[in-house]
């Protein structure tokens, strides 16, 4: 008997087929990426892949009248520090970048101190400035006004110089606080002074260069005028109301400094604090100004006095007033430490506990 020629199967059957096929197909590719779970709920399927860390983002595919769930790439973690120029995934995120100048300066702690010396600088070089167009021109130029406004606008310009980078100290007083309070590095103190002082030494080079013609007319021997560049005490204050004047004017600024940085008070923002810091130098220049003159900065008495001896003005600068160059470094230093105590004693120590 003949052997009976096999049907094709009908075109229905075919699209079946197909159809499993296809299903087939789909769940092979579900399985490679490693569906671990399906859910059937009105119609509607989902998937989701486990990881090691949890459930990793599914994307979702609508396909006719199921939606199913695709697992898409996730961002692998990113550990970025805090502080300005540290590394970003292990490699510095500033000398990754090819473009840079070959001047750059890759060690972070050195880019604080460069910032350090330029705030400095910017604050003795507008301060020191003011003195000399008041002084030289003979009150005609200027005013103890102008003079006090110019040493707050002066440090609002220095902080936002170098706050972004090195914390805008711009004064050793600031530093030692701050390290003794443990909210510094004590490593990074010595650096800090050096900074301070010798942006504080090169403000006042620039000062004496661009009045110098002035200096020739009004002091050509050099014995009247080193009050421009260092602070000296009026010939009646004796020493210990000087030294407890830079004290008690220094305690003042720190504990502005550390009352606007409290963020369980009442604290500045990153864009108020410069002004705040300056209008409380300049209230306090207008307060206690007569005594001294009021340093309340070691580095900015300390570096253009240094200049002044090799100026011109010689040893008088360290004999003038029974020696008073030891006041403007040593009282803003106990100032500061006294500011300190009293407003975490009596203010940021008695907040609620959080």
């Amino acid at each position: 008997m003949a052997a009976r020629p096999a049907l094709a199967p009908p075109h229905g059957a075919r699209r079946k087929c197909r159809a499993r096929t296809v299903c087939a197909k789909f769940m092979a590719i579900v399985s490679f990426y490693g569906v671990a779970s399906c859910s059937a709920s009105s119609g509607q399927h989902t998937a989701s892949r486990r990881s090691a860390g949890g459930d990793i983002p599914v994307q979702r595919l609508k396909s006719h009248s199921s939606i199913f769930t695709l697992p898409t790439k996730s961002p692998p973690p990113l550990t970025i520090m805090t502080e300005y120029g540290t590394s970003k995934n292990g490699y510095d995120d500033l000398e990754s970048n090819s473009r840079l100048p070959f001047y750059h300066v890759h060690n972070p702690n050195f880019r604080a101190y460069l910032a350090e010396f330029v705030g400095t600088f910017i604050l003795v070089l507008i301060g020191d400035g003011s003195v000399a167009q008041y002084v030289l021109g003979g009150g005609g130029a200027g005013h103890y006004l102008s003079v006090n406004l110019c040493w707050g606008i002066a440090l609002l310009f220095g902080i936002h110089f170098s706050g972004g980078v090195s914390g805008g100290h711009l004064n050793p007083a600031v530093t030692l606080t701050l390290a003794m309070f443990k909210r510094f590095e004590w490593h990074k103190v010595p650096g800090y002074f050096i900074a301070q002082t010798a942006g504080a030494f090169a403000a006042a080079v620039i000062v004496f260069i661009v009045y110098y013609p002035w200096f020739d007319i009004h002091d050509p021997e050099r014995v009247t005028t080193q009050g421009i560049f260092a602070t000296y005490p009026n010939a009646q204050v004796p020493n210990w109301s000087a030294l407890a004047n830079e004290i008690i004017g220094t305690a003042l600024l720190i504990s502005g400094i550390f009352a606007v940085g409290d963020q369980l008070n009442k604290p500045a923002s990153p864009y108020t604090f410069p002004g705040a810091v300056a209008l409380m130098l300049t209230c306090i220049g207008m307060a206690f100004g007569l005594d001294t003159g009021y340093a309340l900065n070691p580095a900015r008495d300390f570096g253009p006095r240094l200049f002044t001896f090799f100026a011109g003005w010689g040893w008088q600068v360290w004999t003038l007033r029974d020696c008073y160059f030891w006041i403007p470094i040593v009282g803003p230093f106990v100032g500061g430490i006294v500011g300190a105590a009293t407003y975490v004693g009596l203010i940021e120590a008695h907040h609620p506990p959080q």
